[in-house]
């Protein structure tokens, strides 16, 4: 981890994090989200822009290569026992994760503090937001609600 990485949990009260993949056990996770400076500095922004009561929460930032690789295996065996193999399993396994890598001219978002995985929170905990954090369906693909068919 670089010292560019900000950790959230005492940038404002408007922005809470649940380190997901620290809860769940997972190889090389930290009880806190980390960022890099200037994403920090736009969620700073972002909540001045929010009404009142309601604010940021953090699910996920900076991963390292061990968390990453984990996440990918994961998901990648998930979609194996959906049915997914060979080239239709990459191509679905890319929708969702990305794949990791050491390569430090071509890192993987979160690799590099550069990701926020997040959503909204009011006084009742996270807001719905039509799909579950890391759910891997249809509904997860960032166009799915305003593509939907009524």
């Amino acid at each position: 981890m670089t010292e560019r990485l900000v950790p959230l949990s005492r940038l404002s009260e408007r922005i809470k994090i649940e380190p997901y993949y620290y809860k769940m056990g997972l190889n090389g996770t930290y009880n806190e989200c980390y960022v890099r400076s200037e994403i920090a500095t736009q969620l700073l922004k972002v909540v001045t822009f929010l009404p009142e009561g309601i604010g940021v929460h953090v699910w996920d930032g900076w991963r390292s290569f061990d968390t990453q690789l984990a996440i990918y295996e994961a998901t990648k065996k998930e979609l194996m026992l959906k049915g997914f193999q060979g080239v239709s399993l990459e191509r679905e396994l890319t929708k969702y994760v990305a794949k990791p890598t050491k390569d430090i001219d071509h890192p993987s978002p979160h690799l590099s503090g550069g990701a926020v995985d997040l959503t909204l929170f009011d006084g009742n905990g996270p807001l719905p937001m039509g799909s579950e954090f890391d759910e891997f369906h249809e509904r997860s693909q960032l166009d799915y609600f305003e593509e939907k068919k009524h």
